[in-house]
């Protein structure tokens, strides 16, 4: 029997070293059909792996391209802008810090080339580039096979995001290489797209609100379609663009350029001005079309993207509860576009007024913070409380939209232990995959979890220790570990036995009848026979 065992052990052995054959810096894994090394000779070069990058695209990155390399002249009209600072008693970037932190917004421009790179001696065919939001490439946003060691991520990346991309070199006879899991974190900027034949084009989403953070990829501004190039149209569909919002006049520029399901015409809504009885008719049809999920997403425009348009994106970022400082950074960054017709210099009394006009505006209407003072105003002019619930639930994710994904990536790290992610969709409830040992508790941003909170976005659950002790009891040889929070009392009752007197001893072999936690400390019970 014993050689019997020992005889398939070998064979199983024999197995076990021809399914993986070691190779320089990897190994193989053969199956039926192909052959695939996993190697560290595949490098990544551009973002370096870990890298904190920016995304911009290019018109945004020619427009830099005039400024000097520390870019503080983009900013001086923001945080050294006096009447900005002081006007609405203060409530507008009032602190230095404030108008830093829209100073590194726009930091977050300087050009980065959204290209991944990399490096590999080897004779490949071709490579394969996985790209994900998912730690394990379980799912991908970006998926393609090239022939060069390099790829342009045109209009993919989501600003504040970490990503994980993967390459594959495919040699002859089916052989693959791959790479291991690079990742890099995107800043926290205002993401601009790329669309050709038109400027000034960017996603009004992406912010913390009081509504919890908007979402990338529903909302997009910008300039007219009249010049679309089929390469502008083909971008517009990988988008996922469904309706075109014009703001211009009736006879003003093409109809439906772009070719848009949902094409709505305007009679040329007012810049800056929201509170006459001619903008209020303009403007309360363009809000409910932001009411109905069936629309997105939605590009909305008038001619360069920037008066009409701002004014709009200006009521809806308002009305999501988007800070202000957000909103002015927003709204200003039409100045580096090619529609800005000058820059920063020559847009910065045009602009800075009428935001400074349309903050007044929204004084004038009852609230404790501009959410709700956009809110009423928006009542006033015929907007119903459902439509205004929808626009933010649209926005934060608590609606789904058709063609967005319904999907979010959930991942636990437990530090020491390992991590695990998992793909739920909207609006499900997760539990955690393993449980944690006393003393930590699964945390959201820092904050513990409510696991009865339905999931809409990606989120990442961190396990944390909390503050507090050890407890070891040592019981008649056995030993058991309880945490306890800093000023716990131990409760000595439930070391009770009948027939027999309890006695809890401390370190010392002491007898003690109590105990506060403020430190680890062992205890132990003795039991005497009554």
């Amino acid at each position: 029997m014993k050689n019997k065992i020992k005889s398939l052990a070998v064979v199983l052995s024999f197995i076990a070293v021809s399914c993986f054959a070691f190779a320089a810096g990897g190994f193989v894994v053969a199956d039926s059909s192909e052959s695939v090394e996993y190697s560290n000779e595949i490098v990544a070069v551009t973002p370096y792996d870990g890298e904190r990058v920016s995304i911009v695209n290019k018109s945004i990155e020619t427009m830099f391209n005039g400024y000097d390399g520390s870019y503080s002249s983009l900013s001086k009209v923001f945080y050294n802008n006096a009447e900005m600072a002081s006007v609405y008693n203060g409530k507008i970037v009032e602190t230095a810090e404030e108008r830093r932190a829209i100073y590194d917004k726009w930091d977050g421009f300087k050009p980065v080339n959204n290209t991944l790179k990399w490096n590999y001696d080897g004779d490949a065919i071709n490579y394969t580039v996985t790209l994900s939001k998912n730690g394990d490439l379980s799912y991908y946003d970006y998926k393609d096979t090239v022939n060069k060691k390099e790829v342009y991520l045109e209009n993919i990346l989501y600003p504040d995001t970490t990503y994980y991309w993967q390459v594959t070199a495919n040699l002859a006879n089916d052989v693959k290489v791959k790479s291991e899991i690079f990742t890099f974190t995107t800043k926290d900027t205002i993401r601009t797209v790329e669309i050709d034949g038109v400027s000034n084009t960017r996603d009004i989403g992406g912010f913390d609100s009081l509504y919890g953070k908007t979402l990338n990829g529903l909302i997009y501004r910008g300039g007219r379609f009249d010049d679309i190039t089929e390469k502008g149209i083909a971008q517009v569909n990988a988008l996922g663009i469904k309706s075109d919002v014009d703001l211009r006049s009736l006879y003003e520029g093409k109809e439906n350029p772009s070719g848009r399901e949902g094409n709505f015409k305007y009679l040329n809504m007012i810049q800056y001005d929201f509170t006459s009885d001619i903008a209020k008719t303009q403007l309360a049809p363009v809000v409910k079309i932001f009411a109905n999920p069936d629309n997105y997403p939605i590009y909305f425009h008038c001619a360069i993207g920037r008066d009409r348009t701002g004014t709009l994106s200006f009521i809806i970022n308002n009305l999501l509860g988007v800070r202000e400082e957000e909103i002015i950074c927003e709204y200003f960054t039409s100045a580096l576009s090619v529609a800005g017709a000058g820059g920063v210099a020559k847009e910065d009394d045009q602009l800075f007024q009428a935001l400074i006009n349309m903050y007044k505006q929204l004084d004038t209407y009852a609230g404790k913070n501009y959410a709700e003072k956009t809110a009423n105003f928006l009542l006033s002019i015929g907007i119903t409380k459902n439509e205004i619930n929808a626009i933010r639930n649209i926005m934060t994710g608590k609606t789904a939209v058709s063609g967005i994904s319904d999907k979010a990536s959930v991942s636990f790290v437990y530090f020491g232990v390992g991590s695990k992610t998992v793909i739920v969709n909207k609006g499900a409830t997760v539990s955690a995959p393993y449980s944690l040992p006393e003393g930590y508790v699964w945390t959201v941003n820092g904050v513990e979890a409510n696991f009865s909170a339905p999931i809409y976005s990606d989120v990442k659950f961190v396990a944390k220790k909390l503050d507090g002790f050890t407890v070891t009891v040592m019981d008649n040889g056995d030993k058991t570990e309880k945490f306890y929070t800093s000023g716990a009392t131990v409760d000595f009752s439930k070391f009770d036995k009948d027939g027999y007197n309890c006695f809890v001893l401390n370190e010392n072999g002491d007898i003690i009848t109590s105990l506060t936690v403020n430190r680890d400390i062992t205890i132990s019970v003795v039991y005497i026979k009554k």
